[in-house]
């Protein structure tokens, strides 16, 4: 039952919610993996290196997902400012107000 460590927070990587932990389930998944690795080298079958490999492919999907996705958060909260910078309002036809192009 030496892999339960990695399993568990590689778990609890994949259902964490809070954009906030992520980074931090994801990094202690990873360790826990590399632990388990260096404690158990040239002991593991064959499937345990697939589930190994699986976990590390997903939790690499996972972090570049949220990176993209804090970086998507970010552009999308300033795009207001961007947006309110730009608007042009349009009364009868003629633009008023400020235009900073």
């Amino acid at each position: 039952m030496a892999d339960v460590y990695w399993q568990n927070t590689y778990k609890i990587a994949l259902f964490e919610d809070d954009s906030a932990m992520l980074r931090k389930r994801i990094d202690a998944a990873l360790q826990a993996i590399r632990q388990h690795l260096t404690l158990n080298r040239g002991a593991l079958s064959e499937r345990e290196y697939d589930d190994l490999d699986n976990a590390l492919h997903i939790l690499r999907l996972l972090g570049k997902e949220s990176e993209s996705w804090c970086r998507s958060a970010i552009l999308h909260s300033a795009r207001p400012s961007l947006s309110a910078e730009r608007h042009v309002h349009f009364h009868g036809g003629a633009p008023v107000g400020r235009h900073s192009d």
